[in-house]
């Protein structure tokens, strides 16, 4: 649980926060149902921080299909019923929804035109750092409290700016920094210990533990005066909490319990604004939220949301080949999204604003998000002087978007075709690690191995909910450094296996609880899994690949013998269901549309060079596809689609047997879809 939290404090500080968000659907009736308006999101988003009369020019003069736009203006967080009635009534006599940004975790001040200035009484919210200080930071010289939303008072603010929102006639609120205070949980003194946190604490630990672990574990001998913060300074932790917090006690209890909490606290208040609306005016209300990088950590707070917006800080994984858009968007949480997950497009990215005007790269992230089945908006057109968001040559990029808005028939369908690998994706074991899935996850898609993700609840941020059936869904599960496990997920892997199935592992193998404190007496059956090698249970195997951590490594260092360990172990169980004679750097997707009996295969090249922005074209190659068992190619035809073509074209079927077809690709420029049907 160790470096990606400074990861988290990275991603925050990169956030943008702008004041509204407008969201066009295809009906003009304000009053339809958050699900209907969740379902006529069909494509894209724009931001500007320009004058408003100044959009239409820019978005009309581009010809780009638009759904979502966003508005910037400060101040970040105001509750102001006639502006914001303003603002809606404008936007709604333009044919557009409104959706209300509201920031749930910062309070900025900046002279007399920020909300810390004009209601100073909210600051006494702020959380408390492990010196017993308000936790105060700074953002491009801004001073910004920390705010914690446990704090009736803060709760109680946010719910007034809602009520306005929604009050003026917002068609929805997106919620901003969605995790809230705890992000700042250890590094830099931060910790929330706050008199509210420090109760609900104890009253945790008391659920959790009993009073003879709690003094023999951790030396609680009186859990009813703890105080943890006092615990960590008496103790001697100051310094650790402030750099390496995870081998603080209790540290990871601690998390779970804020996240817990700051969940619960959203739930109500989402809750409560929903009924509100309904009652007195007969609307629905959409909810979403900013999840920041889509990650582990996020995946809790989007349970609560009718849908969630991410924006990644790209380049700060060496981007490209760190492909993270498509990983993450297959972290969906019991299949819940209409589609992965609404992606916002590199507008945060420092080392894209140092780049300058570079529109290419862009492609190469616009295709991720459609091969993925996510969505992905328009780039922020911003004055030069802007220090956080870039201007992409639009002209450059409305192909793109305009391909998407021809072919929609194509994406976001009800894809029936589930693939051999699954990871099962623990969410304890993430948190602060995530490094492991996404090395693994990028392992396999690079390989031409299709997978899904079982995304597993912890019991205390998110219930449990898979199922053996569920996981039979898949003849082989993935355990990427899955070290958190709770009783309930090991003996799922257990039933699992016994039933005949393979699961493949290498890291920790669950020797940890859901708090990754070490388990003494986790069963005979499951610690012979910790042996490097293949271990009958049952009907099945569990194949132990190593005991050190290629998923992690190979995210970082990207070293092929790491990728090789992991693939080669597979393959004999989960052959690649895409092979290709193209480059290395040229990779594929696959889903199935049984509905419409169609096959679309997602090519993408990663053969960009940065220093120039441009990607080397991959010209005539072939495409190996292992074709599903309910799927036949007789009667069909494929097409090759793609922005940089001017026109589809016919590619002719070669059978190489009952179930594999051949292929060849005449050109491959940043993006292709291969459509059989």
């Amino acid at each position: 649980m160790r470096k990606s939290f400074i990861l988290l404090f990275f991603v925050l500080m990169c956030m943008l926060s702008v004041n509204s968000f407008f969201l066009k659907t295809s009906q003009s009736n304000h009053s339809a149902s958050s699900q209907d308006i969740i379902n006529d999101i069909t494509i894209n988003m724009f931001g500007s921080l320009r004058a408003e009369e100044d959009f239409s020019l820019i978005i009309d003069g581009h010809g780009i299909p638009l759904d979502w736009v966003v508005y910037g203006s400060y101040p970040w967080v105001a509750a102001d019923l006639e502006l914001t009635k303003q603002n809606i009534e404008e936007t709604h006599a333009r044919g557009l929804k409104y959706i209300q940004h509201i920031a749930i975790e910062r309070m900025y001040s900046d002279g007399e035109t920020q909300l810390a200035d004009r209601r100073p009484e909210l600051k006494k919210y702020c959380i408390i750092d492990i010196d017993g200080k308000k936790f105060i930071n700074d953002f491009d010289g801004i001073p910004v409290y920390n705010m914690n939303l446990n704090e009736k008072g803060w709760e109680k603010f946010i719910r007034s700016e809602i009520k306005v929102s929604i009050d003026a006639g917002a068609d929805g609120i997106l919620l901003d920094e969605i995790q809230a205070h705890t992000l700042y949980i250890g590094f830099d003194s931060g910790g929330v210990f706050n008199k509210v946190d420090m109760t609900g604490f104890r009253k945790f630990l008391k659920k959790v533990y009993t009073n003879q672990e709690l003094s023999s574990r951790f030396g609680i001998n009186n859990i009813g005066s703890f105080n943890y913060r006092n615990y960590l300074n008496n103790n001697g932790y100051n310094h650790t909490w402030r750099t390496a917090p995870w081998e603080a006690p209790l540290y990871n209890e601690f998390k779970v319990y804020e996240i817990q909490e700051t969940l619960k606290v959203q739930k109500k208040m989402i809750n409560w604004a929903k009924k509100y609306a309904k009652s007195k005016y007969n609307r629905d209300i959409v909810f979403m939220g900013n999840t920041s990088d889509g990650m582990a950590y996020s995946l809790p707070f989007e349970v609560n949301l009718d849908a969630a917006w991410c924006e990644y800080p790209y380049l700060f994984y060496n981007y490209p080949p760190h492909n993270k858009i498509i990983p993450s968007a297959k972290l969906k949480v019991d299949d819940r999204w209409k589609k992965g997950l609404y992606l916002t497009q590199v507008p945060t990215n420092a080392d894209l604003v140092a780049r300058g005007n570079i529109p290419n790269i862009v492609k190469v992230f616009w295709a991720e998000a459609y091969a993925a089945n996510a969505e992905c908006n328009v780039p922020y057109e911003v004055p030069a002087s802007s220090t956080h968001t870039y201007s992409p040559d639009l002209t450059v990029l409305a192909p793109y978007f305009q391909f998407i808005d021809t072919y929609r028939e194509y994406y976001g369908s009800d894809w029936s075709w589930k693939p051999r690998v699954a990871i099962f994706h623990p969410v304890t074991s993430y948190l602060g690690l995530p490094d492991s899935y996404f090395g693994a996850a990028l392992a396999l898609f690079e390989s031409g191995i299709q997978f899904d993700v079982v995304f597993c609840g912890d019991g205390h941020m998110m219930k449990n909910n898979v199922t053996l059936e569920k996981l039979e869904n898949y003849p082989v599960i993935i355990l990427s450094n899955a070290y958190s496990m709770t009783n309930k997920q090991m003996n799922l892997i257990l039933n699992y296996i016994s039933k005949g199935h393979t699961v493949i592992g290498w890291g920790g193998i669950g020797p940890g609880d859901e708090f990754n404190n070490y388990v003494e007496n986790r069963p005979r059956e499951w610690t012979a899994f910790w042996t490097e090698g293949a271990h009958r249970h049952g009907n099945g195997v569990f194949v132990n690949v190593s005991n050190d951590f290629p998923g992690e490594q190979y995210f970082r260092d990207r070293k092929l013998a790491k990728k090789n360990l992991m693939i080669n172990a597979i393959k004999p169980y989960a052959p690649p269901e895409v092979t290709s004679t193209a480059p290395k750097d040229v990779d594929f997707l696959v889903y199935v549309d049984s509905a419409n009996e169609r096959l679309t295969l997602h090519m993408i090249n990663y053969r960009y060079n940065i220093k120039i922005d441009r990607i080397k074209a991959t010209k005539k190659f072939f495409v190996t596809i292992s074709l599903p068992e309910d799927f036949s190619v007789k009667g069909k035809k494929a097409k090759l689609y793609s922005p940089d073509l001017n026109n589809p074209k016919k590619i002719k079927i070669q059978k190489k047997n009952a179930t594999t077809i051949r292929l060849k690709i005449p050109k491959l420029e940043y993006y292709n879809l291969l459509v059989i049907e």
